[in-house]
């Protein structure tokens, strides 16, 4: 999901590996002044909620917008069968300065409502199956309302640091691709 609002433009800091782990043992090291450096910041904190739940893809096919398990508002669930763009998920974001620090959701803990998720992503009834089986099986024994919270670390160095792209304090970044050269990841999994 793409977090837009107002931004505060620095000159970009680029921090390499050696960089990024003094940063790091500054802040275990002077805590206060770390948080002094947000402080001075003008802060504009968002909880962002119920956004939706699906997105088109270039192809036109639905995909999600945080992750194929959120939990759709209760009151949406009609809507997966008539108008299913319209459906809200309980996705939440944190939100300063327009970057996003730290993002959750509430799972989805029925197996019926998850199956036809996945319809509307363009799985058949048995691929869903075959893919997530074990799942859709444990939702269906009973699973209770779960979700979960995270704060990403790397995103508060960011702010600290007056950075523009994750990509400049972290120490293994990823290319545009999205790819971990040192990990050779991503690779093909069977």
């Amino acid at each position: 999901m793409s977090v837009s609002g107002p931004r505060a433009y620095y000159p970009r800091l680029r921090l390499g590996p050696l960089a990024s782990a003094a940063l790091f043992l500054y802040l275990v090291a002077a805590p206060a002044a770390a948080l002094e450096t947000i402080a001075k910041q003008a802060i504009l904190m968002d909880a962002e909620t119920g956004t939706v739940l699906f997105e088109k893809d270039a192809e036109g096919q639905l995909s999600y917008v945080h992750q194929p398990f959120v939990a759709p508002l209760e009151e949406d669930i009609p809507l997966l069968d008539s108008e299913p763009e319209r459906v809200r998920g309980t996705h939440y974001d944190v939100v300063i300065n327009g970057v996003e620090l730290g993002s959750g959701s509430l799972r989805n803990h029925r197996a019926d409502v998850q199956l036809r998720i996945l319809e509307l992503m363009g799985y058949s009834k048995q691929k869903a199956i075959d893919s997530f089986g074990f799942l859709l099986e444990a939702l269906e024994t009973g699973a209770p309302p779960h979700g979960g919270f995270a704060f990403g670390f790397d995103r508060w160095v960011m702010v600290m640091a007056k950075a523009e792209s994750l990509r400049d304090v972290i120490p293994f970044p990823k290319t545009q691709r999205g790819q971990d050269l040192l990990m050779q990841a991503p690779s093909v999994v069977e």
